[in-house]
């Protein structure tokens, strides 16, 4: 079978020039930090997702779901809220929030575009999983909202405690309908346990001789269980109806049936095996499941709840460090007149709903963020505007265009902003070459020359286009054009040019 990954000449060019004007353009306008902590959480996600993309390790994909995607829409906004928050501070100039973003979006595109990973498939795993986890996260932060507010807990607790001692402890002398009612759950739920074992694989002919005996069995259970249920029904209606319902009961009958019916020790014992009953029929019904279908897509269906559970777990055991240090890390770099108001409504939130209620808040928000940006990526590559050959190196060019537009706004020199451009262009344009080839020929095959050929005509368009460039450049300074708009539109011009050659290719 052919290797259809890109060819290896076109993934070195694809990855190491985008990430290499990138990080110049980053560095010429002093934002490395700010950058370092998005750029992670692209890589991060970019990770999960190539792991998605391999059918070996697409488990390890799924179950990283949950724990990642919030780290990741933290370490985006992390990065990108210090840059904004340093423009609101006018100690970096309007548009850095951009070249962060771009930056981002450069380093996650290059690490798809080395196994060119990114498909209309994989995103779509990746939301599934993501929403998974993500429902996971929202419905214990439910819960502790719920649990939270008095109301809500005082109630919740009263009727859970009636239903205890309903169960467990009842008043009445003559408890029959709720023992009853215990009854025909142990008999329901055994007689489905047993229907729902495999007896006939495991006993073979022992069980032919017995069949009819067993269905038989079966039928007077059923039957049995109705007539329970309908006795239930009928001393469930009296006990709520009548003040003394058992009143035509003689006196010595109804003491042995109260003391019976009444056992707590017997009450447990019928609750515990309900409790058995249903853990053997969860267990073979999923065991029957994942028999007929695929073992595989069971556990990837269940691996991200896994996931999801792991950061509610974490998140609830470690809720008080979480929630002050993100306080205390964005009121150190607010501005002093926003630091104050934003403590306040803090401090009046974790009042209101609690450190742990605030805390799966947060870490919800967190994963939908990251799920928000995935969907939109898949709704792009089901409308046909993200490809699914060499999306990676369009976004890798792409993050490297928006840096280079946003860098050029802010003071970047001219050459360096156009070496950005151009490297985008060529890095897209080598690159989806090179996934086309690998498609056709294989990873592997001799493609050397015919790349070189073709990567080299696209070089020598660049440096047409920056030529052309930097002559117009020389022009607007003898007509005394101001620098700060000229380099903007020379940047957006070459852009422009560069793709008129792409379309006209």
């Amino acid at each position: 079978m052919i290797d259809q990954r890109p060819t290896r000449f076109s993934t070195v060019i694809a990855v190491a020039v985008p990430v290499a004007a990138t990080a110049a353009l980053v560095r010429a306008v002093g934002l490395e930090r700010q950058t370092a902590y998005a750029a992670i959480g692209a890589v991060a996600v970019a990770i999960v997702l190539g792991l998605l993309a391999t059918e070996r390790l697409r488990p390890v994909g799924a179950a990283l779901v949950g724990p990642v995607f919030p780290v990741v829409a933290l370490a985006v906004i992390a990065g990108g809220g210090i840059a904004l928050v340093g423009q609101l501070r006018n100690a970096l100039p309007i548009g850095s929030a951009f070249v962060v973003g771009g930056a981002a979006l450069t380093a996650f595109g290059a690490v798809l575009a080395v196994r060119d990973s990114l498909s209309r498939d994989v995103l779509a795993r990746a939301v599934a999983s993501g929403l998974r986890a993500t429902a996971v996260m929202g419905l214990a932060m439910a819960v502790a909202l719920s649990i939270r507010f008095a109301p809500v807990r005082s109630e919740a607790a009263t009727a859970l405690e009636g239903l205890a001692g309903w169960v467990f402890e009842p008043t009445a002398a003559f408890p029959l309908a709720s023992f009853l009612t215990l009854s025909i759950a142990v008999l329901y739920l055994t007689r489905a346990t047993v229907r729902a074992l495999p007896l006939a694989a495991l006993l073979g002919d022992r069980l032919a001789d017995a069949r009819e005996t067993l269905k038989q069995a079966d039928r007077t259970l059923k039957l049995s269980i109705m007539a329970l249920v309908a006795t239930a029904l009928g001393a469930l209606l009296l006990e709520v109806t009548a003040p003394d319902p058992y009143v035509w009961v003689p006196d010595g009958v109804e003491g042995v049936l109260g003391t019976l019916t009444g056992s707590t020790q017997l009450r447990q014992l019928l609750v515990a095996v309900l409790v058995v009953d249903g853990l053997l029929l969860a267990s073979a019904t999923s065991l029957k499941r994942a028999y007929r279908g695929s073992g595989r897509a069971a556990l990837l269906a269940v691996v991200p709840y896994f996931g999801g559970g792991v950061v509610v777990a974490a998140v609830v055991r470690y809720r008080e460090p979480f929630v002050s240090t993100l306080v205390e890390q964005a009121l150190n770099r607010l501005p002093a007149q926003l630091a104050s108001p934003f403590d306040a409504l803090v401090s009046r939130l974790v009042a209101v709903y609690g450190e742990a209620a605030l805390a799966l808040m947060i870490v919800t928000a967190l994963s939908g963020l990251t799920l928000v940006v995935l969907l939109a990526l898949f709704v792009s590559s089901a409308l046909g505007l993200l490809a699914d050959r060499a999306g990676g190196v369009a976004l890798a060019a792409s993050g490297t265009v928006l840096t280079t537009a946003f860098a050029a706004t802010i003071g970047v020199d001219l050459r360096l902003a156009l070496a950005g451009a151009v490297g985008a262009f060529i890095a897209w344009d080598v690159g989806s070459f090179g996934a086309g080839l690998g498609r056709e020929l294989g990873a592997r095959a001799s493609t050397a020359r015919i790349e070189l050929v073709h990567g080299g005509a696209t070089v020598l368009v660049g440096i047409g286009a920056v030529g052309m460039t930097i002559a117009a450049d020389r022009s607007l300074e003898s007509v005394g054009v101001s620098e700060t708009l000229a380099v903007p539109a020379l940047v957006a011009a070459t852009v422009g040019l560069l793709l008129l050659v792409i379309a006209s290719r």
